[in-house]
């Protein structure tokens, strides 16, 4: 940025301020003795720039109003580094309004108006900051010093600050991670106490519903077992009177069957005896036997065949009603041969105790005791077909009483089993929910460690870019300030060494080594510490701003003697990427040469310069 017009109205110790058509080369020098408008200069170009002085803030930039005016006004023309001449104008009242608009000369819109607008604008344009000019390429009416390393203003000018800050950002992400850290360890802490309190045992829950489960097909597998063994014991005792008649109907018939065929054999045999061989003495006792009847003869003896054909017959019919006797008690044994099986595998099951010891009981439990004996011999008669209804019924009822006192038991357990789970579920589900919370926990340990890895990482990367740009640019301004130092000291002082805060020793040729800083003169300690400055000025300059840059030093030769301050002047010359410097001096050496050389009169309110 180099400054081609300046015009002010009202500013500071000025009424009216014009410089026509700077040198935009070359050493611009302006001197004039105390209070005579020399500072005013640069402090209005700082004004213009920034809408602030060195001097004057913000908060009280109304000051920068000359002495019984009641506004201001200030336009500066310049040439940026992208080559444009822009022009900023600003007004400022005492009331504190502030206006400002930038312009490119030649062109009828503006780029931007309004204060702010234009300081952001300002800030793309040039490069720099307010900040970043006060400490690079403004030295103000002070005691000259060595730049401050550590300076936000001096560290962004050298490309630093950014970097810090990106590091600062990831340390205190770094901070704020470790604290979520902390944070979810300790909640994960108080989770596993809460864990622990509730005090669920794995699998538990599973268990008490597999064993309800088992209890509950038990408990109707008992159910329908009282229920089968009630209805078929029902029908059982239902066809019991039916099966001991048709017995008895086929045992009757079956010894009448036998007698009458007996009968009608012996008859038969009679018949055949007397009829065909009457001459055996068996036949002759058989005949005489028979006539010892009353009224018998042997007109009679056709009888015997008819009697025994009869009884023949009557046998047949017996025959037939024993056979339909047998073939009822065949269906009615079909029938009813199942209960006997149903009732043995009732015993059986009652006997093996098994619904017992799923609940985790003995036989004692139930209050019902069966005397194992007398079911045995029921059995027996249930195998024979030989139990009475009564026998039948009096077991049938001890074993459906039996498996009522169990199924009272089971259902006791199922109920208790159903409070127990109901409590178990509620305590997984909050075990649960604790779990998925821990997890939640757990995960952000994991991820906020992988995060400050990763910003550990890159803190590590940032500070070895620090580093290597803090070197960089020490090594550009000592090897800046060694070309210059020769030059304001004629030589006597050919290399300078800055360590990592700029401070400062010198190699004196005289002494063929290297002197502490403290060792040398005042002046000489002036012309270091100016060189210092100009060199950082050159490298912000090319690294920072990548143009050309105006510089404005205010007294920089305050106790120089005239020999050092024509050297200097020389020297300034040579500056590289600072074609344009602007030096205030109460007066200049007589043989000084400059670009322009601006005069200033104590006594004078307007200053023109063309």
């Amino acid at each position: 940025m180099i400054i081609t017009r300046l015009y002010a109205k009202n500013v500071l110790k000025y009424g009216t301020l014009l410089l026509e058509d700077m040198p935009q080369k070359g050493v611009i020098g302006i001197s004039g003795p105390n209070e005579s408008g020399k500072s005013s200069i640069g402090e209005t170009i700082c004004f213009a720039l920034f809408g602030r002085t060195w001097s004057l803030n913000e908060k009280n930039r109304q000051k920068v109003i000359r002495w019984g005016e009641n506004r201001c006004l200030v336009m500066l023309r310049f040439v940026a580094a992208d080559g444009k001449e822009y022009e900023i104008t600003r007004h400022l009242d005492s009331d504190g309004n502030h206006s400002a608009r930038l312009s490119v000369v030649g062109e009828d819109e503006h780029v931007t108006k309004g204060a702010d607008a234009v300081k952001l604008q300002l800030q793309q344009i040039l490069g720099i900051k307010y900040d970043e000019y006060i400490e690079s390429f403004y030295l103000a009416q002070r005691e000259l010093t060595t730049p401050h390393p550590h300076s936000d203003a001096i560290k962004s000018m050298a490309g630093i600050l950014s970097l810090e800050e990106a590091r600062d950002e990831f340390e205190r992400e770094i901070a704020h991670f470790r604290k979520g850290m902390v944070n979810a360890d300790s909640q994960h802490i108080h989770l596993q106490e809460e864990l622990e309190d509730l005090g669920v045992i794995p699998n538990y829950l599973q268990e008490m519903e597999t064993q309800r489960a088992s209890i509950d097909a038990a408990c109707d597998a008992c159910e329908q077992r009282g229920e089968e063994l009630q209805e078929k014991t029902s029908a059982y005792l239902a066809t019991l009177n039916d099966f001991q008649a048709a017995k008895s109907t086929r045992g009757k018939s079956r010894l009448y069957e036998m007698l009458l065929l007996l009968s009608g054999a012996m008859l038969a045999s009679i018949w055949l005896m007397i009829t065909l061989l009457p001459e055996r003495a068996v036949s002759v006792v058989m005949h005489d036997l028979l006539a010892k009847i009353p009224f018998w003869s042997d007109a009679f003896l056709p009888l015997l065949v008819y009697l025994a054909g009869a009884f023949g017959l009557i046998a047949l019919l017996l025959w037939k009603s024993g056979s339909s006797a047998a073939s009822r008690i065949r269906q009615l044994e079909s029938g009813s041969g199942g209960y006997h099986q149903l009732f043995e595998k009732s015993v059986e099951q009652r006997n093996s105790g098994e619904d017992l010891k799923l609940l985790g009981l003995d036989d004692d439990a139930v209050e019902l005791q069966i005397d194992a004996a007398q079911t045995s011999t029921l059995l027996s008669w249930l195998k024979l077909h030989q139990a009475s209804d009564k026998d039948v019924q009096s077991g049938a009822n001890r074993e459906a009483t039996w498996l009522n006192q169990v199924i009272n038991l089971q259902e006791e357990r199922l109920k208790q089993l159903d409070e127990e789970i109901a409590g178990e579920r509620d305590r997984v589900h909050r075990a649960t929910g604790l779990q998925h919370q821990q997890n939640s926990f757990q995960h952000t340990v994991e991820d906020n460690s992988q995060q400050i890895k990763v910003r550990a990482l890159a803190t590590q990367l940032l500070d070895g870019a620090i580093e290597r740009v803090a070197k960089k640019f020490n090594r550009e301004l000592r090897d800046g300030a060694g070309t210059i130092l020769p030059d304001l000291t004629q030589g006597q002082y050919q290399h300078i060494k800055l360590d990592d805060d700029l401070d400062v020793q010198l190699f004196s040729s005289k002494k063929g080594d290297f002197m502490e800083f403290d060792e040398v003169s005042s002046g000489t300690q002036r012309q270091v510490l100016l060189a210092v400055r100009l060199s950082m000025s050159q490298a912000l300059a090319d690294d920072a701003l990548k143009g050309n840059q105006f510089l404005f030093l205010d007294e920089p030769f305050a106790f120089f003697d005239k020999e050092r301050t024509s050297h200097s002047l020389q020297s300034m010359a040579t500056l590289q990427h600072l074609p344009q410097i602007w030096i205030i001096a109460q007066e200049f050496p007589e043989d000084a040469e400059f670009a322009r050389h601006i005069d200033c009169k104590r006594i004078a309110v307007d200053l023109s310069s063309t």
